[in-house]
């Protein structure tokens, strides 16, 4: 499974747990996966803005007037596709045999950029 695919689901599994800002999120993820997967601020900031514009995922200020931190929230939306792809992961075409390419297909979070 590539990182396109693994860094929206591990943002939306940890933002279902709680509320959460960028470097924690960044520290979190190095966390679950043992280390494993590493994600810099260069990669992580773009991720939630496209998040955010897809819906799954709202962030507010926590300090509006200095924006110090801005701590994001998933949504209903974003809790309804966390739960999509979650369950194409544990089917039988997203495992070894089967139709992996339509699985990976499917399993995709489609955060493109509009137009690309």
């Amino acid at each position: 499974m590539k990182s396109k695919t693994v860094f929206p689901l591990l943002v939306l599994h940890m933002l279902r747990q709680r509320p959460e800002y960028g470097n924690r999120i960044i520290k979190r993820m190095g966390e679950i996966t043992n280390g494993a997967m590493t994600v810099s601020p260069n990669t992580i900031y773009p991720l939630l803005r496209r998040l955010e514009e897809k819906g799954y995922i709202v962030g507010e200020w926590e300090n509006p007037d200095s924006k110090s931190r801005r701590f994001y929230s998933i949504t209903p939306s974003g809790d309804e596709k966390y739960e999509e792809v979650k369950d194409l992961l544990g089917s039988p075409a997203a495992g070894s045999g089967g139709n992996r390419g339509a699985a990976k297909g499917d399993i995709r979070l489609d955060l493109r950029e509009p137009g690309a």
